[in-house]
Parts: structure tokens; sequence; C-alpha cells
């Protein structure tokens, strides 16, 4: 390295020694705030605690990447953790590598390919940007090799120091600049005291896009967003594997909750997966191979419920058949609330398509079914069978005008009976709403971490107006029935109203009409409504 003629005044060289002696001072012991608890639980391990230093590189890790949502809401969890707590700490760090293993290798359950990564991320700073303030662990420049791994470049270069341009003569520093060439982002450092430590970012000159005025950078911006809306490179976290093209598929999740539940411990949830053939390419016997797991997890611990190697098929294309449905069925514990499931595809031609959506138990109505075929008592068919009854689930596009048939069930046990009718039946009033999905209310559905997307879906929200307020919405259906208790099966055909093409809302509505102030069941499913 060349040496610097550094002309800084005496009283900026004392206030860096004072702040560097009170960093060294301070240390770990620095907590921010009074909710900084683990920080200031830290102090209580030797001074030369090879645990000490683990939680506290952990720490520093996920104050480094908390830019992304997960490590964020794990940060703020680990910040009010009391440090010499082990079994609490183990416990958030295991939950919180299989919360990003599931979100970048989701395929994988049985290795663990994130904290791989993450453990070779922090090694890798160990070894180039060790900081000498004990406490801080990594110096600035580690923060961007934490979040996107290792530089694909990185040099150094002597050039004028940035934060002192106001001098006369402004000294010459050391400038380190990194690359990340795939995700085109990129970093500068300055050290400006010259002892080989960089001590602030500055504007990268050869970054040609952070220089370029504020009107042609927000267009470069748009470009890229709107090419991430299927392939998405804005901020990567770990990219799990190279894909020669994604396989693109529909994909939906109905589960019902059994009417005996001294007996049944168990809800019955049912996939429903349409695959479009014609993007396969054939062999040379005119057939196509893909391959189709499935992986279900409890969305609280991330531990695996459901691990089925699932099907390979290997069948020919004919012209008249331009997508297959397929259906997988599974019985799922009923104490779990929630549950995130992983559908992984792929063929023989490096393509992959990892499709991944998270539901809940059903309470006392069920998730729709939504078909254009009527159900049908033919047993011999591979369709969802409810009670003798087989539909087939459709988790595609409906038009204007098209029939729909609609399928769900519910229980009356918290109904009211009526004393009025034969045999104290019960009456209620079924409803059917589209709702437009709002502006904002649009979540990536079926996702692989930050690689792709492949699915555009709806993160379902009740609207304002089932819960008593007022709000629009598109009636499709709405009649008073009467029923005797237990389990009700209600199918009933409806036509789809002529309505804007969109993403949509669909939501069945229960209300016992006995008893005005009891809860009205409400079970809601995502379609999109196609142009004519």
């Amino acid at each position: 390295m060349k040496s610097r003629n550094y002309l800084i005044m005496p009283v900026i060289i004392a206030t860096i020694f004072m702040a560097c002696s009170a960093l060294q001072m301070k240390g770990i012991y620095d907590a921010r705030s009074e909710k900084e608890i683990f920080l200031r639980t830290l102090k209580r391990f030797p001074m030369e605690s090879k645990r000490k230093m683990e939680e506290l590189k952990f720490y520093r890790f996920l104050e480094a990447i908390k830019s992304d949502s997960t490590a964020g809401a794990f940060f703020s969890i680990l910040q009010a953790t009391d440090a010499t707590d082990s079994v609490k700490v183990d416990s958030l760090k295991s939950v919180f590598y299989k919360r990003k293993d599931l979100e970048t290798w989701p395929d994988t359950p049985d290795t663990n390919e994130w904290r791989g990564e993450a453990l070779k991320r922090m090694d890798y700073c160990d070894k180039n940007y060790s900081s000498p303030f004990f406490g801080q662990v990594w110096n600035i420049m580690a923060k961007p090799v934490l979040l996107y791994g290792p530089p694909d470049e990185k040099w150094e270069e002597e050039d004028t120091c940035w934060a002192l341009l106001g001098l006369s003569n402004p000294p010459q520093c050391a400038i380190y600049y990194m690359r990340w060439i795939k995700i085109g982002y990129s970093a500068a450092y300055q050290d400006r005291d010259g002892d080989g430590i960089p001590d602030e970012q500055i504007r990268d000159k050869y970054d040609q896009v952070a220089n370029l005025g504020a009107t042609k950078r927000d267009q470069v911006i748009i470009v890229g967003r709107d090419v991430a809306k299927f392939v998405t490179l804005a901020k990567p976290v770990i990219a799990p594997r190279n894909v020669e093209w994604v396989i693109k598929a529909s994909l939906s999740v109905a589960s019902f909750l059994e009417p005996l539940p001294e007996s049944l411990t168990y809800i019955t949830t049912w996939v429903s997966f349409w695959l479009p053939l014609g993007q396969f390419k054939p062999d040379t016997s005119g057939n196509i191979y893909f391959h189709i797991s499935t992986i279900i997890r409890d969305a609280d611990s991330y531990s695996v419920i459901v691990q089925d190697s699932g099907m390979s098929l290997y069948m020919p294309v004919k012209g008249d058949v331009n997508q297959i449905p397929l259906y997988a069925k599974y019985n799922l514990p009923k104490e779990k609330g929630r549950y995130i499931l992983t559908l992984t595809i792929k063929d023989n031609h490096g393509g992959l398509g990892i499709y991944q959506t998270e539901f809940q138990r059903p309470g006392s109505i069920s998730d729709i079914l939504v078909s254009k075929i009527p159900p049908s008592q033919d047993t011999l068919l591979a369709w969802i069978s409810r009670w003798g009854t087989e539909i087939m689930d459709m988790p595609f596009a409906f038009a204007p005008g098209d029939t729909m048939y609609l399928y769900f069930e519910f229980q009356t046990k918290d109904f009211a009976s009526n004393t009025n009718l034969p045999d104290s039946q019960y009456a209620y009033l079924a409803t059917f709403k589209l709702y437009p999905v709002e502006t904002g209310k649009k979540t990536p559905e079926v996702k692989t971490g930050k690689i792709y997307v492949v699915k555009e879906g709806v993160k379902i929200e009740i609207p304002e107006e089932e819960l008593g307020h007022k709000k629009e919405g598109y009636l499709i259906y709405s009649s008073a029935w009467r029923t005797r208790p237990g389990t009700i099966i209600f199918e009933v055909p409806r036509q789809v109203p002529d309505v804007p093409e969109g993403d949509y809302v669909l939501i069945a509505s229960i209300r016992d009409v006995n008893s005005p102030t009891s809860k009205t069941l409400l079970s809601a499913r995502y379609i999109h409504i196609s142009s004519k």
C-alpha cells in the first residue's frame, strides 16, 4: 500500500482517539435502550468465554441483516432476551435458521442449506473484516457480505478523502470497493485515519446507477421491478440454485374439520394442482417426464409434519390435452393452528417450480372448492372425494358467464335451534359475494425465497362489511335455508357475474337466522376473473 500524507488537525486526531477509546471501553455493554436486555446480560459471561463470542456473533449477524423482514423480527426478539438463558437463545437460533431455510431451500427439509451458507458468510467476515474493537466482531464492510455473500469483485484504491474535502489540501485515503455483479449491487468505503479499518461508507464513483440523475435512476429501478415480478432479483438473500426454466402451475389448498372430534384427531387437507403440459419438452418418443413432491410444516416451529416423496409421471402429450389436474390428500394433526405447504415439481430438462403457501385449521366452516364441472357421484373419478361426492376443484381463472359449482361444509354446533320448525331444525342465511382485491393487498402466494415467483396470489382478508361495516362487493347468491343439526354439505351452482377482469376474494357467509347475535361463519377463496 502506498504511503499517505495525512494533514489532519490534532483536534481531529484527538477526537478520533477519544471515540475509539470510548468504543473499546463500552464494547458490548453499550446498551442502546432500556429494552436492550441481550447486550446487558451478555457481560455476565467471562471475558474470554467461547459462548460469549458465539452469542455476540449471532447478535451482530442479525443486526447486520435486519433489513430482511424475517431477520428483523427475530432481531427484535433477541434484543429483549436474556443472553444467559441458553435454552431460549438456542431455541431462537434454531427456529430462525429453520424459517430462513424454508424461505430459500424449502424442498430439502433434511438439510439446512441456509444455516450452512450463513455460517460460511460469517466465517468469511471473520477472516477478512474482523474488528479490533471488542464487542463489534466485524467492521462495516461485513454488512453487505452477510446480506449477499462474498463479493464477485473487490479492490482497493487511493483517492481523496470524501469527508475531508472542505480542507484546503485534503488528504488521500484508502478506498475499498466491492461488487456483486449478479444482483447489480456495489459498495465503497473509505479509511480516513489510515489504520487499515474502513470508517464509513461513501458514494461509489463507479456505480453508474447511483450516479444517474434522480429521474433516470427511478426509471432504472422501475424497470428492475417489472423484471422482478417473476424473477425477483431486487434484494436477493440466498439463491438456492440455478434454474434453467420455471415450471408454472395453479395451486389451491382446502381443509375440512372432520365431524367426530372425539374419535378423529386430524383434519383432512386436499391439494389441487393443475399443470399446463405445453411448457414441457417431450423426448424423441413424444413423452414428457416430471416429478412432484410435497412437504407440510407446522407454521410455528417449522418442523416437518408430512414429507411426501410424491409421484413421477412419464406420459405422452396429446394435442387435445393442454393441462392435467392432480390431487393429493393429507391427514394433519388438528391441534396445530397453521401449516406451511411446499410443493416442488421438477422435470429432466432443468425445470423447477417450488410452490409455497400457508393455510390454517378450519373452524366450524371448511374452505371452499370451486369447479366448472358439476360434482359427481362416480367414485371411479380421481377428484376430491367428500361424503361420496367427487369434486374437481379448479384453481385457475373463471370468466363472466361461467358456471361456478361451489362446495363447502359447515357445522351447526354453534347455531340456535328453532322450536317452531319440525325436529327443532336450524335456519340460516347463505350468502356469496365477490370482493375486488385492493391495491397493496396482493402478496406472492407461491415463492422460492428471493429467486422467482411463479404465481400471484392474495392474502385473504375478510372485508369489513362481513364484520358489520359497509363495503362494496358483488352479490352472487343469497338465500335462506333450514336444516337438521350436524355437518352440512353446501353445494350450489352460480354464474360468474359480469365484473371487471382482475383478482377477487369469494366469501361464503353462513348466518344463524334464529340468533342474530351469534357468530357468522365465514370462508374465503381467491379467484381470478378473466375477460370474456
